[in-house]
């Protein structure tokens, strides 16, 4: 069975849980991959949320985010499923 060519909200929902509750102290994420838990308002194409193309010597490190972050300050479906997954890690806690 082929891969699907999004991935999906649910699938970016269960990779972001397994790193936060690994036992590393720190759980960094790039901006785009907290984004893509809201299928409404991540990037439709996914190949524009790459970061860097090595092999495009024009195309480095030139990211930008396509909301304003007003926006997303906004987006209580988006945050609460961040703040979900932070408490659920146990994030939430000092150690």
């Amino acid at each position: 069975e082929a891969p699907p060519y999004h991935c999906e909200p649910w699938v970016v929902r269960e990779i972001l849980a397994q790193h936060m509750h690994s036992p590393a102290m720190w759980a960094i994420f790039p901006i785009q991959d907290l984004i893509a838990l809201n299928g409404k308002i991540r990037q439709k194409v996914p190949q524009s949320e790459q970061i860097n193309n090595p092999s495009n010597a024009v195309h480095y490190w030139r990211y930008r985010l396509h909301l304003p972050l007003e926006q997303l300050l906004k987006e209580s479906e988006l945050n609460i499923s961040i703040r979900v997954l932070v408490d659920e890690s146990g994030r939430d806690r000092p150690c």
